[in-house]
């Protein structure tokens, strides 16, 4: 009896060393994953699921983002960056109308969560000046604007707003990390924002694609 239940203890405490070993594998490997399948994305060789809160999930490929009537649009750049700090980077690409090049008209964020590559739409104003630590500048008009940085859920996203100014009557106001601040406050926290390094931007072509989201290369 007492080998008996010696044997079904180490066989629990095996089981859950190899849970354990496995789980962290998946971790290890995760930004190894979310790059290839980005990479299979980009190549236009697998579909995305393009989620919104509007209407919600659809696949579709890449490409398909630039559909739009009789407009010619192109693919501009994009950048590989952690903007959430989860360790797992994200692909951000700038497109738009291939007489407006090479200034952008919209943004598309791809996500990797689980095997699965999701995609999330911004107009220009949306996401911009993004930074090399995943922060970025959005504005809805001249006095409501803010600096920001992006949260992911599996259906959409949500700003994680660092610092914004909203219009009221009679009068702007200013807040820092959801706190009310002076406008001298506010134009410190924007010298601060400014000084911080842009992100780096690649051409969106073969070699390119190839050389950032290549397991050689990170």
């Amino acid at each position: 009896m007492k080998k008996l239940v010696f044997l079904v203890l180490v066989g629990l405490f095996m089981g859950s060393m190899t849970s354990c070993a496995i789980s962290s594998f998946d971790t290890d490997q995760a930004p190894q994953n979310a790059l290839s399948a980005y990479k299979e994305v980009l190549e236009n060789k697998t579909e995305f699921t393009a989620s919104s809160a509007e209407d919600g999930a659809k696949t579709m490929y890449l490409d398909q983002l630039l559909d739009n009537g009789s407009e010619t649009f192109k693919f501009l750049n994009f950048t590989v960056l952690d903007l959430n700090g989860d360790e797992i980077p994200e692909v951000v690409i700038q497109y738009g109308l291939a007489n407006d090049a090479p200034y952008p008209d919209s943004v598309e964020v791809l996500y990797y969560s689980q095997g699965t590559v999701y995609g999330y739409n911004f107009n220009y104003r949306g996401l911009y000046a993004l930074k090399e630590d995943g922060s970025f500048t959005w504005s809805n008009g001249a006095a409501d604007n803010g600096y920001a940085k992006l949260q992911f859920t599996s259906e959409n996203y949500e700003y994680d707003n660092l610092a914004y100014a909203k219009q009221n009557v009679p009068a702007e106001s200013y807040f820092v990390k959801d706190q009310p601040v002076t406008a001298s406050e506010y134009d410190d926290f924007i010298a601060a924002q400014d000084k911080k390094k842009d992100a780096i931007w690649y051409d969106f072509t073969t070699e390119d694609i190839n050389s950032q989201l290549s397991e050689e290369s990170n």
